[in-house]
């Protein structure tokens, strides 16, 4: 029986195959273009579909071991986690800003206002500004500007 496990190895996702010595199994998993890892102590091939595909169909017996770090992660809007409250107001988060980094602010800081966040997104109302839109654009961000 060979066993099967998701491992990561020279920059790359790999599938590692582990079997007791037997000269037949290497013989084969040579055949089918794995390599010996040093660090894992096993064979590996590129993880992917056609290379699982090939495994299947070359040895018999085979288990897939799961580790518990291969679980999909799900997004927390599809899990559902409540929106945690952080505060009603800057100041919560902050203190106020000290005086002599007072005439720094933009005068639309205040103006900026939270909406709500859509998953992992924060939704801002931000007001036009000459200088502050076009670097918003250019930012990987989506933008909706109020007037």
């Amino acid at each position: 029986m060979i066993q099967l496990r998701k491992i990561h190895h020279r920059g790359n996702y790999q599938i590692g195959i582990s079997f007791g010595y037997n000269q037949h199994l290497i013989a084969k998993v040579r055949r089918i273009g794995a390599f010996w890892s040093q660090t894992h102590k096993c064979w590996y091939v590129l993880y992917n579909k056609e290379n699982y595909q090939l495994i299947l169909r070359n040895f018999d017996n085979v288990e897939i071991i799961k580790d518990e770090n291969d679980e999909r992660h799900t997004e927390p809007a599809e899990i559902q986690q409540e929106i945690v409250h952080i505060a009603d107001t800057i100041s919560e988060i902050r203190p106020d800003i000290q005086a002599e980094h007072k005439g720094t602010v933009p005068e639309i800081a205040g103006k900026i206002v939270f909406t709500g966040s859509t998953g992992k997104y924060w939704v801002l109302k931000v007001p036009y500004q000459k200088t502050i839109t076009p670097k918003l654009k250019k930012a990987r961000i989506n933008t909706v500007l109020a007037d």
